[in-house]
């Protein structure tokens, strides 16, 4: 690097700095823009396939949601450390934007997915430059604080979400579910186009198309062929694309996917975690409210408040665990989160097949919140520290991706148990109570056996690793 390129750089990492805490607070209105949206949506979907009909694609609302978040996410993580964080950043935020407008005057449940399409693609790209930017402005031994207590700032205004979701149906229509980003977008670009200066140092070298391509082509093919239904001929051409990709990729010079990367156990395994965590808590994010309508009698309110205690929880969780990651090693925390997740899983499936007090229920998600909340802080932590920083963008576009894979695939498998194919508009209220509340049934036993996968992945876990004052890059050796 040349003497006055050198200048450069020191020069705006130093206003970087200085400009961090202002930085951080632009990240957390991203932060809570997407806890918002994913709570408040939630909490009316039920709502939403009353008006715009065809209960069997309540799902796809999510799903797609989800899809394109995550065949996104690795490759503009990639194209962060690449290009920059500014470019991608503002590109994300201006497509999520987009989309949250269109969805909230979609007229059919078709366009409405559609457009979730569009904010989704947005939404996976502000979910790993957020991360990544605090990644960037912070080191290891700062980022277990700022990272939970600004993890602990998106779960409190998601905690109000299902709130918001019932006052919007009761003063307005569901659209405003969606509106509402549009403020806090437009709010967190004003201050990031004023302070954020990007000191990431972007490398000039060519982008991995050829396995950007392979990976998305792969995951959409996976996503979509196990969704619903498992295809084999589908699954079988998907994991072919995927096998291509794997192999392009020990070939290319410049990798889209670094594979020594993914082979650390301080980011495979905590990948594997969160992917089969995500699947569990996605679905029962999504059908949560619609059992409690069933439970009811199709009750808009106590659809949206029913998830008031587990978002409460999790933030919870995420703050207390933030202050916890100094005293104790990463695996023995996330092992504790996600046992607690196993147990608080089991405990809710024995409420919902043999019944309890309202009381029982709202504890036990109130656990289940808070063990999530730790578990998605902690295994975040492990990969940050398991990489070197140059290398922060892909690997956190590697581990959200994960987990919305995880996610798409437990809302679709899982969802099936709940809502057959082929359910009508208004077959809501005509499909028999009993028949319904037997798939939940069914349902809440499958969230609880993958937590209890999730919980033995910890095994690989490596030992003695845990947030140190001291030099990034011997944290990051510390992991391999």
């Amino acid at each position: 690097m040349s003497g006055e390129a050198g200048a450069a750089v020191l020069a705006a990492d130093a206003v970087f700095r200085r400009n961090r805490r202002i930085i951080a607070f632009s990240m957390s209105l991203i932060m809570v823009m997407s806890s918002i949206e994913s709570t408040v949506v939630a909490s009316v979907l039920p709502t939403v396939t009353r008006e715009l009909g065809d209960l069997s694609l309540y799902r796809w609302i999510v799903s797609a949601y989800m899809l394109a978040s995550a065949v996104v996410m690795p490759v503009l993580g990639r194209l962060s450390d690449a290009r920059g964080r500014r470019p991608v950043l503002a590109g994300s935020l201006a497509l999520f934007l987009a989309g949250s407008a269109a969805s909230g005057a979609a007229s059919s449940m078709q366009a409405l997915i559609f457009f979730r399409v569009i904010q989704g693609a947005g939404a996976g790209g502000l979910i790993v430059l957020a991360t990544t930017v605090l990644g960037d402005i912070y080191e290891p031994a700062e980022r277990a604080r700022v990272q939970g207590s600004l993890g602990a700032l998106g779960t409190a205004a998601g905690a109000a979400g299902p709130l918001v979701g019932a006052l919007i149906l009761r003063a307005a229509n569901w659209r405003w579910a969606f509106y509402i980003n549009l403020p806090i977008g437009l709010f967190a670009w004003a201050i990031i186009r004023k302070n954020y200066v990007d000191a990431h140092v972007a490398h000039q070298h060519r982008f991995d198309v050829i396995g950007a391509v392979l990976l998305s082509s792969g995951i959409v093919g996976l996503l979509l062929s196990a969704g619903e239904s498992i295809d084999p001929a589908g699954v079988l051409a998907s994991l072919a694309l995927l096998a291509v990709f794997v192999w392009h990729e020990r070939t290319v010079r410049e990798p889209l996917v670094p594979l020594d990367l993914v082979r650390r156990a301080a980011v495979a395994f905590p990948c594997v975690a969160d992917a089969v965590r995500c699947a569990a808590m996605f679905a029962l994010l999504t059908y949560l409210p619609l059992y409690a309508s069933v439970r009811s009698g199709g009750s808009a309110v106590n659809a949206g408040l029913i998830l008031t205690p587990f978002i409460i929880g999790s933030f919870l969780g995420s703050s207390g665990s933030g202050r916890l990651a100094h005293h104790y090693t990463l695996r023995s925390l996330s092992q504790v989160a996600l046992g607690a997740f196993a147990l608080g899983s089991i405990v809710f499936a024995g409420l919902v097949i043999w019944g309890g007090s309202k009381l029982a229920v709202n504890t036990t998600l109130l656990i289940i919140g808070a063990s999530q909340g730790a578990g998605f802080l902690m295994l975040m932590l492990m990969i940050q520290v398991g990489v070197h920083r140059s290398e922060l963008g892909t690997a956190t576009g590697v581990s959200t991706l994960a987990k919305y894979v995880g996610g798409t695939l437990g809302v679709g498998l899982l969802g099936s148990m709940v809502v057959a194919p082929g359910a009508s508009a208004a077959s809501l209220e005509a499909i028999a109570k009993p028949a319904m509340l037997g798939g939940f049934r069914r349902f809440f036993v499958a969230i609880a056996a993958l937590a209890l996968v999730a919980l033995f992945s910890t095994l690989g876990f490596p030992r003695g690793l845990r947030i140190k004052h001291g030099d990034a890059a011997a944290l990051g050796e510390s992991a391999l």
